[in-house]
Formats: C-alpha cells, sequence, structure tokens
C-alpha cells in the first residue's frame, strides 16, 4: 500500500483536538480528561483512517496466468466512451489493475462515441485521449454509435482521419459502404477471429452508402452474406452493435430480435455498447449476447452510471473459449477493477452481477465472473 500525505480524517480531527487544548488550559479537569480520552481512542485508531491507494489486486494477475495458457490469443472489451475527459484527466485510473488486463491481451477493443477534432475546442482532449489509449494498448476503436455524429459528417471525417494518422484501427464507420463494413482480422495458433461493428436503430442520414461516408447498420443481406463468408472461412465471428441508451438492464424487444438475428446469421458472440448501463447476458444457441457494458463517461448522478464491465476473452487452439468478466467502478482517478476491499466496490460488483442475469449465465467468483460453458440448442 501506498500512504497518501494529504491529511486523513483522523490527523484532522487530532489536531482540532490538540488546539483545543491549546486554548482552553483554564477548563475543568473532567473536560481536560474527556478530550484526552477521545485523542487517545483516535489515535489507536489512527491507522484505519490512513488514506491509501490499493495496489493491483492479487487476483488479476493470477487469474490472467491461469487463463493465458501456451498459444492462447484473448481480447479485452469494453463499452462506450460518449465524451471526451478534459486534458488534465484520465479515463483509467494508472493503479486500477487495468493497465495488466490490457498488457496481457492481444487486442483491446473500445467503443468511441464522441468524434475526435483536432480544430475546435477539443483538440488538446483529442489529442490527450489518443495518447492515453495508445498507452494502455487499445487500438481498436467501434466508432458506429449515434454520438460520433455530434458534429456531423465534418466529426466523422476528422475522427477517421485521426484515427489513421495516429495508427488506430476504426471499425463500424468508414468513406464508403465497404469501409464501414470491413471486419477487423486476428489469427493465432490457427484461430481465426473476426470482428465488424454495426449501429442497430442509425438513421437513414447516417447510413454508409457506395460513395457516401457513414456508419453500418443492420442490413439483413449485406450482413448474412458477410457472416457466412467468415464462418466458412473458419472464422469465429464478433458483432458489436452499438445499441439506444437506456436506464433499464432489460434490453428492448427491438434490440433482443436484432441481436439474436447476427446469432443465427452465425456470429458466436453478440456485444452490445452505447450509453446505456450494463445489461443482462443471454445465452441463445450457440452464442451469447452481451446487451451491454456500461457508459465509460464520468457522470456525478445516479451510481448505475459509475458501474461498467470488462470482459476478457481466452481463445485456445485445442480447447473451447472461456469468457471472464471484471467488474468496474469510477474512481477519483479514473475506472478501476472493483478491489473488493470496501464494502461500496462489493455491493457494486454484486449489482453488476445481478444486471446480467446473474446465475443465469455466470459463474460468481468473487471479485470476477466466469461465463457458463454454452450449451448447445437447437
Amino acid at each position: 500500500m501506498q500512504e497518501d500525505k494529504s491529511p486523513g480524517l483522523t490527523i484532522l480531527l487530532k489536531n482540532k483536538l490538540k488546539k483545543y487544548a491549546k486554548n482552553n488550559k483554564h477548563g475543568g479537569r473532567r473536560q481536560h480528561l474527556f478530550f484526552l480520552g477521545v485523542l487517545i481512542f483516535i489515535t489507536a485508531v489512527g491507522r484505519l483512517d490512513i488514506r491509501t491507494e490499493a495496489k493491483v489486486p492479487a487476483f488479476i494477475t493470477a487469474e490472467i496466468g491461469e487463463f493465458n495458457r501456451e498459444n492462447s490469443m484473448s481480447v479485452a472489451l469494453m463499452g462506450s466512451l460518449s465524451l471526451l475527459p478534459s486534458p488534465d484527466k484520465s479515463v483509467f485510473s494508472d493503479n486500477g489493475g487495468l493497465g495488466e488486463i490490457f498488457n496481457s491481451a492481444d487486442l483491446n477493443i473500445l467503443s468511441l462515441d464522441v468524434p475526435l477534432l483536432t480544430a475546435e475546442a477539443n483538440a488538446d482532449s483529442s489529442k490527450r485521449l489518443l495518447e492515453e489509449l495508445a498507452q494502455k494498448d487499445i487500438r481498436l476503436l467501434q466508432i458506429s454509435g449515434n454520438g460520433i455524429y455530434q458534429q456531423g459528417l465534418t466529426g466523422v471525417a476528422s475522427t477517421l482521419s485521426s484515427l489513421q494518422e495516429h495508427n488506430f484501427h476504426a471499425l463500424g464507420a468508414g468513406l464508403n459502404l465497404e469501409e464501414a463494413f470491413s471486419p477487423y482480422h486476428m489469427e493465432k495458433s490457427a484461430r481465426k477471429i473476426s470482428f465488424l461493428a454495426l449501429n442497430g436503430f442509425l438513421p437513414s442520414g447516417c447510413k454508409a452508402g457506395k460513395n457516401r461516408l457513414g456508419t453500418a447498420y443492420f442490413d439483413e443481406e449485406v450482413l448474412s452474406r458477410l457472416i457466412s463468408g467468415l464462418t466458412r472461412d473458419g472464422s469465429l465471428v464478433f458483432a458489436v452493435v452499438s445499441f439506444q441508451e437506456g436506464t433499464s438492464f432489460v434490453p428492448a424487444p427491438s434490440e433482443r430480435e436484432l441481436a439474436r438475428r447476427l446469432v443465427d446469421m452465425g456470429a458466436k458472440y453478440v456485444v452490445g455498447t452505447g450509453t446505456g448501463i450494463v445489461r443482462e447476458t443471454e445465452q441463445y444457441k450457440d452464442g451469447v449476447i452481451f446487451y451491454g457494458l456500461g457508459d465509460l463517461t464520468p457522470r456525478k448522478c445516479y451510481s448505475f452510471f459509475k458501474e461498467a464491465l470488462l470482459l476478457k476473452f481466452f481463445f485456445y487452439a485445442d480447447a473451447d473459449p472461456e469468457v471472464i468478466a471484471f467488474p468496474l467502478v469510477l474512481k477519483k482517478g479514473g475506472w478501476a477493477v472493483s478491489n473488493g476491499y470496501s464494502r461500496t466496490e462489493k455491493l457494486a460488483a454484486y449489482k453488476i452481477f445481478l444486471r446480467l442475469n446473474g446465475d443465469k449465465a455466470w459463474e460468481n467468483a468473487g471479485d470476477y465472473f466466469i461465463l457458463k460453458p454454452v450449451e448447445t440448442k437447437l
């Protein structure tokens, strides 16, 4: 534990009592004895009030080591960031355990739901964000959310240009239809994985066209042909979908229908992103649907906007994939893995577990969750 030198509550109270004793030397004996007793009590328990910054939870390193077998391939995937942080703020806490998760992954994915502008007031924030993402090795960014249009098509074009200039890969939007629907591929130990992104409920004016800048959207014919081609080529398919904002952990019927249709087409995993809260997980046929991972934008209102989820996928050449989920909490220094040291963080992790559909899809390992094996359903 690294001690924070800023005064804690105990030190402040002790200083107050000492000042009181100094200024009241002629007070009654009982009064002096009372305050002396209070001072002794505070000193005895003062060690409990030392402000500390928790080290990386040991279970993160241990579990990553257990799942990272020889020749395995791992992917870390998070929710959406819908507001640029100020230049002096970080999205992720330096001591929150996320660095270890990112460093051990072959690929890290984040949903970016805000445009990056280089000639506006948020240019410094855009630059600072890209620097932090590069430092954390988060190189694949889903940009199919509606928030990317906050500055119109100009903002989308600027975002695509900035990402390309700084060696990031954009997923779910492009200068034309082909670019917008273009998957991202990775391969290791004879295991192929393909990622594609789209917007589940995109306004018609934002759809990519043959020669038109825009976003990938739900097109039955295009997606069916694309996903079936990838599966025939031996790829395991991820479909990352921008859903609508919501404060319910249960997805809307239209979202459930769309996600299930993607599984019917051949997608193994469907991951919902957007500015909503953490939502339930559903095992549907041979696939798994994660309806929402939470919004990574700092908010000061309800507690469920300060909770999110990070998924870590492990793929093996000769075994079924495994998935673990880390509950995230928003702290002063940024997002961090819930370490279970405080009642508040334990409660946050438990609430996230319940929203994920709890025991139906996940095994609660305490500090993290393990996805139950998918049962083949006809």
